[in-house]
Protein backbone atom coordinates (compact mmCIF):
# COMPACT_ATOMS: atom_id res chain seq x y z
CA UNK A 1 0.00 0.00 0.00
CA UNK A 2 1.82 3.37 -0.89
CA UNK A 3 1.39 6.31 1.04
CA UNK A 4 -1.16 9.51 -0.10
CA UNK A 5 1.26 12.79 -0.04
CA UNK A 6 -0.10 15.34 2.65
CA UNK A 7 -0.94 18.79 1.72
CA UNK A 8 2.74 20.07 2.64
CA UNK A 9 4.37 17.06 2.34
CA UNK A 10 6.33 18.14 -0.54
CA UNK A 11 4.88 16.43 -3.39
CA UNK A 12 3.50 19.70 -4.95
CA UNK A 13 7.26 21.15 -4.95
CA UNK A 14 8.77 17.90 -6.17
CA UNK A 15 5.72 17.52 -9.48
CA UNK A 16 6.87 21.14 -10.26
CA UNK A 17 10.08 20.82 -9.98
CA UNK A 18 10.19 17.25 -12.39
CA UNK A 19 7.95 19.55 -14.82
CA UNK A 20 9.97 22.49 -14.84
CA UNK A 21 13.17 20.35 -15.45
CA UNK A 22 11.89 18.27 -17.93
CA UNK A 23 11.08 21.30 -20.49
CA UNK A 24 14.84 22.85 -19.80
CA UNK A 25 16.67 19.45 -21.03
CA UNK A 26 18.92 20.69 -23.69
CA UNK A 27 17.84 24.31 -24.12
CA UNK A 28 20.51 26.80 -24.02
CA UNK A 29 21.14 28.30 -20.44
CA UNK A 30 20.89 32.01 -19.92
CA UNK A 31 24.99 33.71 -19.94
CA UNK A 32 24.17 34.61 -16.37
CA UNK A 33 23.49 31.12 -14.79
CA UNK A 34 26.28 29.52 -17.45
CA UNK A 35 29.05 29.24 -14.55
CA UNK A 36 26.09 26.70 -12.43
CA UNK A 37 24.89 24.63 -15.05
CA UNK A 38 26.79 25.03 -18.33
CA UNK A 39 25.74 25.91 -21.93
CA UNK A 40 22.70 23.69 -22.04
CA UNK A 41 20.70 22.07 -19.40
CA UNK A 42 21.58 18.67 -18.77
CA UNK A 43 19.07 16.28 -16.24
CA UNK A 44 21.04 16.73 -13.35
CA UNK A 45 21.54 20.79 -14.08
CA UNK A 46 17.64 20.81 -14.97
CA UNK A 47 16.93 19.81 -11.74
CA UNK A 48 18.80 21.83 -9.66
CA UNK A 49 17.40 25.07 -11.68
CA UNK A 50 13.65 23.26 -11.30
CA UNK A 51 14.40 23.19 -7.86
CA UNK A 52 14.90 27.01 -7.86
CA UNK A 53 12.08 27.79 -10.13
CA UNK A 54 10.05 25.95 -8.01
CA UNK A 55 11.13 27.60 -4.35
CA UNK A 56 10.63 30.84 -6.06
CA UNK A 57 7.24 30.12 -7.57
CA UNK A 58 6.21 28.67 -3.63
CA UNK A 59 7.65 32.21 -2.26
CA UNK A 60 5.65 34.05 -4.36
CA UNK A 61 2.62 32.13 -4.28
CA UNK A 62 3.04 31.31 -0.25
CA UNK A 63 5.71 34.09 1.09
CA UNK A 64 8.74 32.75 3.04
CA UNK A 65 6.57 31.89 5.83
CA UNK A 66 3.93 30.04 4.62
CA UNK A 67 6.98 28.01 2.51
CA UNK A 68 8.47 27.66 6.17
CA UNK A 69 4.82 26.33 7.62
CA UNK A 70 4.28 23.57 4.95
CA UNK A 71 8.03 22.10 4.84
CA UNK A 72 7.23 21.92 8.43
CA UNK A 73 4.23 20.09 7.88
CA UNK A 74 5.34 17.88 5.63
CA UNK A 75 7.99 16.47 7.99
CA UNK A 76 5.85 15.95 11.07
Amino acid sequence: MGRTPRLGSGARFSSLQRRVASRLVGTPVPKKYQRLYGRRYTSDGAMLAGAAIAATVGRVKYGRAGMRRLSVKGRN
